[in-house]
């Protein structure tokens, strides 16, 4: 899998649990692609990658200092 591949399967793996959290009607993974367009999943996998690069950056920071 690719670097870019990464983000839009984690993208795609957040909407999935957003969506079964938030609405009565559960849908299954392979179907999430047919209820929200495929930049929503790029943008959030890519909103969450760079989080956790930020939080990861945070994490060694701190502990370095100790």
């Amino acid at each position: 899998m690719s670097a870019p591949g990464i983000y839009y399967h984690v993208g795609k793996f957040l909407v999935w649990i957003w969506h079964n959290h938030t609405q009565k009607k559960k849908i299954k993974y392979e179907d999430i692609i047919f209820q929200y367009p495929i930049k929503l999943f790029w943008i959030v996998g890519i909103i969450a990658g760079i989080l956790f690069i930020i939080i990861g950056y945070a994490l060694f920071r701190l502990t370095k200092d100790l």
